[in-house]
């Protein structure tokens, strides 16, 4: 494909994605402020373990590996075409990113 993926090797990128907002409809009775806290602890606990795996990889494994990893916390989970649904619609639509750093649902390694 082309933009950033095909300038940076053409590996595919393995998304991993987690919702970082809270939502209440009825605000008053329900703030949801820490609804997100344990998804955003369990992605950056994610993060910190490949890191760990990278850095003490002897056989260097991790640096072969076919494939780049993209994080993301997205917003308005709760709500509707926003947030996961929304980058999907952007990644089949080749609308994710701008110029050369654009990726693409052909990007995407399920």
């Amino acid at each position: 494909s082309s933009g950033i993926n095909a300038e940076y090797g053409g590996k595919p990128i393995i998304l991993i994605v987690t919702k970082a907002d809270a939502a209440a409809f009825f605000r008053p009775l329900s703030y949801g402020g820490e609804a997100s806290a344990a998804s955003i602890a369990v992605l950056l606990g994610t993060i910190g373990a490949l890191a760990n795996v990278r850095d003490n990889d002897p056989n260097n494994n991790f640096a072969a590996m076919e494939c780049d990893i993209m994080v993301s916390f997205l917003q308005a989970e709760s709500w509707d075409y926003s947030g996961s649904q929304r980058l999907a619609y952007d990644l089949r639509k080749d609308l994710f990113g701008s110029g050369p750093y654009n990726i693409s649902l052909s990007d995407v390694k399920i």
